[in-house]
């Protein structure tokens, strides 16, 4: 294991050192394939975000346009490429944080919209699985995530240089939660109310 500590390429190095160079060749050739499908799916699911944005008209209507011939969003799918290449300037370690924490955010929010949609007996919404332990599960989900969230360095560092405090429910009200305090560093008496 330490002989591949600081490689770029641990997998291929190992098989090298297990399969001699056929393995390298058969491993590099199948990890560059599998980067390009990833990518692929990875664009082909992230253009569907501005064109159901643009469909309920929130970002322009021509997002949505749809190819006759391939019947595939076109306009969508190069907005999402010129964000990606937009993205691929970005420090890789600033990249993969704010990845994650968009995923967390995801998490939390999908949680959220789990609780409200069983709680608003909506008529039309028959759910085919049902969370077991509702509402446990998805509360337990939510402090955990959020818990995670908040030992990100990205949000830490982009809440520092705004300047701005983030609370958990209604600062206004006196019953919000401070999670960071001016300087912005995480408050060990989270829980103390403002």
């Amino acid at each position: 294991p330490s002989d591949f500590k600081n490689s770029i390429l641990p997998i291929s190095d190992a098989a090298r050192k297990f399969a001699g160079q056929p393995g390298y060749i058969a491993i590099t050739i199948a990890s560059f394939m599998a980067f390009i499908t990833t990518a692929n799916a990875g664009i082909m699911a992230a253009s569907r975000y501005p064109l159901a944005l643009s469909r309920d008209n929130l970002i322009p209507r021509g997002i949505s346009r749809v190819s006759k011939r391939f019947n595939t969003p076109v306009i969508s799918i190069l907005v999402t490429g010129i964000f990606i290449i937009v993205a691929l300037q970005i420090d890789l370690e600033i990249l993969v944080k704010s990845a994650s924490s968009v995923i967390l955010i995801a998490y939390i929010l999908s949680n959220i919209s789990v609780i409200i949609l069983r709680e608003s007996k909506l008529s039309n919404y028959r759910p085919v699985f049902k969370v077991p332990l509702y509402p446990y599960i998805p509360i337990i989900s939510i402090i955990v995530y959020l818990f995670l969230l908040m030992q990100h360095e990205p949000l830490i560092e982009t809440t520092r240089k705004l300047n701005i405090p983030v609370y958990i429910g209604n600062p206004r009200d006196g019953k919000g939660v401070e999670v960071f305090n001016k300087t912005c560093s995480v408050r060990p008496d989270v829980l103390v109310s403002v």
